[in-house]
């Protein structure tokens, strides 16, 4: 089993050089687990989850993104003798990026299924999930703000009137409303956890198909008009002209690996993590290595409720080719977990090209119910 586990790491790892991500993602993605994977819904000890994480990043592309998630283990399993369980949640976010502030804004509801597979020894989960949502593309955002090279004036080294009634065709403006446009994403994804009931270490190891219904014909719905400057020598004035997009949503594939090994016992654990998204044009991975240290308590050297973390982490984009290490740190108690990521884009830099991401989950949990006898039996003297 530890050969097969080395072995599946290994696999991932080296499939990250070809391999991975959408327009929406992260540098803490095990801080995402909806969005890393639909089955990963109500994977935790508790009654709700709740989540959120910001990042913004400078330079090349000021990407602003608030994400917002909660799930919760609603219901048992329906198999009796098993420790099944269903589990549900949601994931929001809003993306805005570049100098047109173009946003993406997305929602999603999914639903797992965990079912038990251990034995006496061995805790081992797998479990099924699906995710359905949708995502609204440029709703609303600046046309105004893009400026094309057949409008610059060499002598003031200006783009001239960019406004509603100064713009013209020839300077290739639009004004107005903007244009967007909007998807419905079907995911699915299947997730496989192990580890030893007296054991903290743990192996876990997940796929996923992101926008399965594109595989059909998913397209982003044309919405809105752009208002343009019509000069030509058949009339005059300013026009609505019909734009938008429609283009075939492409389908992603996933893959996921987390480890947790033991390298001082109680005290100090070796956590490696590979995340690996691609599609037939873009391809993304991120790995991280975290060390996790348990708090003592300095009079009684009692292990704490308390995880000190930090980590270094890498990511490659086959977008714009910029190699980017990261730097991590991170919290942890048995309800809470925090998380922080610097990251650093080395290569081709012009001017700040550098991001940060705030992240923080809290599991909000019930106190256990205390069943009385319905009788009291004295005893016999």
């Amino acid at each position: 089993m530890k050969l097969l586990r080395a072995f599946v790491f290994l696999f991932f790892a080296g499939l990250a050089s070809g391999n991975a991500q959408s327009v929406v993602h992260f540098s803490l993605y095990e801080m995402n687990p909806l969005y890393v994977n639909p089955a990963k819904s109500g994977d935790f000890l508790g009654t709700v989850r709740v989540g959120g994480l910001y990042r913004e990043q400078w330079g090349f592309s000021n990407v602003t993104t608030p994400f917002a998630f909660f799930d919760s283990p609603i219901l048992n399993g329906f198999r009796k003798k098993k420790d099944d369980w269903v589990g549900i949640g949601a994931i929001f976010y809003k993306d805005v990026a570049g100098i047109g502030n173009l946003p993406t804004i997305g929602y999603y509801l999914s639903a797992a299924y965990h079912l038990d597979i251990g034995d006496k020894k061995t805790r081992r989960i797998l479990t099924l999930g699906a995710q359905w949502g949708q995502e609204t593309l440029g709703n609303g955002f600046d046309v105004s703000s893009f400026n094309f090279a057949d409008g610059h004036n060499q002598l003031t080294n200006d783009f001239g009137d960019t406004s509603e009634k100064g713009g013209t065709a020839a300077q290739g403006q639009g004004q107005g409303q903007g244009q967007s446009g909007g998807k419905n994403a079907i995911n699915v994804g299947i997730v496989f956890k192990t580890n030893k009931k007296k054991s903290k270490e743990s192996f876990e190891a997940g796929f996923s198909i992101s926008n399965t219904n594109s595989l059909f014909g998913n397209k982003f719905v044309k919405r809105g008009l752009a208002v343009v400057t019509d000069t030509s020598s058949t009339g005059g004035g300013t026009n609505p002209m019909p734009t938008g997009l429609d283009t075939k949503v492409p389908a992603y594939f996933s893959g996921h690996v987390f480890l947790k090994r033991e390298l001082i016992k109680d005290e100090l654990y070796f956590e490696p993590t590979v995340f690996v998204k691609a599609s037939n044009v873009f391809h993304q991975y991120n790995v991280h290595g975290w060390l996790a240290m348990n708090l003592k308590d300095k009079e009684t050297e009692q292990v704490k409720d308390q995880v000190l973390k930090f980590g270094l982490g890498y990511r490659y984009t086959n977008l714009d080719g910029i190699p980017t290490p990261k730097v991590l740190l991170g919290y942890e108690t048995s309800k809470l977990r925090v998380a922080f990521a610097y990251d650093m884009y080395i290569g081709k830099v012009l001017d700040n090209r550098y991001a940060f991401e705030l992240a923080a989950n809290y599991i909000i949990s019930s106190p256990p119910k205390v069943e009385l006898p319905s009788k009291i039996y004295c005893p016999q003297l």
